[in-house]
């Protein structure tokens, strides 16, 4: 089947293009969402999913091994066409997807819940989905967090977007200052080669006393096809003489330029005066120059680079001068400059280092969000963000990147000068000059210890239960499943356990729900106080705990724990005024005696509480 395309598709698809995603290397922010996805929903699949024109490529994926599928057989595409989440029960009765790859063979996908993933325009780029091999409901409170962590996704792709952005400009940034400096050369070379012509002009001005008083024909001269502008001005400040480049640049013609005043060139009272103090600089001195605006005749102003030196004719001083057009210079220094306000505009932090690491420009964010000043930084070792936390594994990225001089990424844990430990998403590149040879290295650094927080709090509620702040039943099944891995390794017993409070109804009767839960969670203080820090003790639900254990040596010590539990959760509770007890029933399992999996140790331990309580309750069986 083939889904129609959404309304605007090539937008959606220039919008995508922004990212610069597709094919990239996977990326921890990612991996990490797909996996609270997968915990928060139950599902045995969670993936990131991005449609571009033929195919839906996944960033991100929990639970399976593809990394695409074509356009015509995602159902992410439709979720993308109707711009919604789409929950799917089960796929095999729905005749639409039933012959789709991902609903037959080793897949065999049943279930299917899809959250649109939007650029900053609101164009659907992909989808955060979860998928099962069993038909099941979705209910509105996963739905919700489902729809909050694709949120999530849309934050980290707006980040990546804003660090290519950032890299860009400062890859242009140096690309300006190596072509500032190639064309600064080049106008001193030409200067230099400008102030040699005017000497020579001088020289040969003086040795051939072509002019007359009515007109200085110095045809010799100005026929020459000097680079720029030539002219000739009297001590008065009127101009005398000139080439054909004067007459080209500016639009007067020679008529119009004959005696006219140098400062009629010049646009503003306080330019003229300049040039007049100029003028006079030349005849009292020997020479200046100057840096102004060429006034064009049809008002256009051109940036040029002006000397004169002092010449004389039959006893009378004159000025000889040169122009160059320097208006590459000036918008080579104004696209610097701009870029330059760019990036000290910039709300992410952004430094500039040499290949050993050491400082050499950061901007104002950077000193706001680390609290070190620039005059603090610069020179120093970008490493003292790190502090003594060297070890972190992502490091690694970075120091690779370094050393093959590629672009790298990184979330780190870095320290401000405070010594307050924040959250960094650090993106690094190459900077090359003029002959391609990497100099320095730019990175751009988001905090992002708000959406680390906001990780922990959702990761809080898909594992620990409000009330006791326990582990639940999602993070039990997980510790059960790690603990049966290091039994099978060392070849010991793992001890899985239900414990059922007696009669705990007739507290919530007749004390009242606030009581009830002031005895459950003095129940989970308790148990915690009976079981060692290593091992794991969780709420399963209502008066319901459980129990995971490893390293016991023998079943005997398992029994004699197990009594030490009763009795202590038998001792009176005191709440407010009321004095209450309250026995317990516990049953256990034993692995590898009464299973190997997960699901069957928790069937058999239940079946054992359940034969306590036949027994006379406030027992273990």
């Amino acid at each position: 089947m083939t889904f129609a395309p959404h309304e605007f598709e090539s937008q959606r698809l220039a919008a995508l293009a922004q990212y610069c995603i597709l094919d990239s290397a996977a990326e921890l922010g990612f991996d990490e969402i797909c996996t609270l996805a997968s915990e928060i929903c139950g599902t045995s699949m969670a993936i990131i999913s991005l449609l571009d024109a033929r195919r839906a490529w996944f960033k991100a994926k929990t639970g399976l091994t593809l990394t695409e599928v074509d356009r015509t057989e995602s159902i992410c595409a439709e979720t993308i066409r109707r711009n919604i989440t789409y929950v799917i029960d089960d796929i095999h009765l729905d005749p639409i997807y039933q012959d789709f790859c991902v609903a037959k063979g080793r897949l065999g996908i049943h279930f299917y819940a899809g959250v649109p993933i939007r650029s900053r325009e609101g164009f659907p780029l992909g989808t955060l989905c979860v998928a099962d091999h069993v038909a099941r409901k979705l209910l509105p409170e996963k739905k919700n967090l489902l729809e909050m962590l694709a949120r999530q996704v849309e934050v980290l792709l707006e980040l990546r977007r804003k660090n290519i952005e950032m890299t860009q400009h400062v890859n242009e940034l140096d690309l300006a200052k190596s072509s500032l400096a190639e064309t600064r050369d080049a106008m001193d070379m030409t200067l230099a080669e400008l102030r040699q012509s005017v000497e020579q002009t001088n020289r040969l001005t003086r040795s051939r006393a072509v002019a007359t008083i009515d007109g200085i024909k110095l045809s010799q001269f100005f026929d020459t096809d000097f680079p720029g502008l030539f002219y000739i001005i009297d001590q008065h400040g009127f101009l005398m003489g000139w080439n054909r480049h004067l007459e080209e640049v500016t639009g007067y013609s020679h008529k119009e330029i004959l005696h006219r005043p140098a400062t009629d060139f010049f646009q503003t009272e306080e330019l003229k005066l300049l040039v007049r103090d100029k003028i006079r600089t030349v005849l009292e001195v020997g020479s200046a120059d100057l840096e102004a605006n060429l006034l064009s005749k049809s008002g256009i102003k051109i940036p040029y680079y002006l000397t004169g030196a002092r010449i004389e004719f039959h006893g009378k001083p004159y000025i000889s001068g040169m122009g160059l057009d320097i208006s590459a210079t000036y918008r080579s220094e104004e696209a610097f400059q701009l870029r330059n306000r760019a990036m000290q505009a910039s709300i992410n932090a952004i430094l500039i280092t040499d290949l050993n690491g050491a400082v050499e420009y950061v901007n104002p964010a950077f000193e706001k969000m680390t609290g070190y000043t620039a005059a603090e930084i610069l020179g120093r070792d970008c490493r003292i963000l790190q502090g003594d936390d060297v070890l972190q594994a992502e490091l690694d990225n970075l120091r690779h990147a370094v050393n093959f001089r590629t672009e790298g990424s990184a979330v780190v844990r870095n320290y401000r000068k405070s010594g307050e430990m924040f959250w960094n998403d650090v993106q690094i590149a190459p900077v090359k000059n003029h002959a391609g040879v990497v100099t320095h290295f730019v990175g751009v650094l988001n905090d992002i210890t708000q959406s680390k927080q906001y990780e922990g709090e959702l990761e809080q509620k898909v594992n620990f239960d409000p009330l006791t702040r326990l582990a639940n039943r999602n993070l039990l099944k997980d510790r059960i499943c790690q603990a049966i891995k290091h039994a099978q390794r060392h070849k010991q017993i793992v001890t899985v356990g239900f414990v059922d409070l007696d009669n705990f109804k007739n507290i919530n009767d007749g004390q009242g729900h606030d009581v009830g839960d002031q005895v459950l969670r003095t129940v989970a203080d308790r148990l915690q106080a009976c079981i060692r820090a290593q091992d794991t003790v969780a709420r399963y639900g209502g008066d319901e705990f459980a129990f995971v254990m490893t390293e016991q040596s023998s079943e005997e010590n398992i029994a004699v724990l197990m009594r030490r539990i009763l009795r202590t959760i038998a001792q009176p509770f005191i709440v407010g005024t009321a004095r209450i007890s309250v026995s317990c029933s516990i049953g256990i399992s034993l692995y590898p005696r009464d299973g190997y999996v997960v699901y069957v140790l928790l069937r058999h331990a239940d079946t054992a509480m359940y034969r306590a309580k036949e027994n006379g309750r406030n027992s273990f069986s």
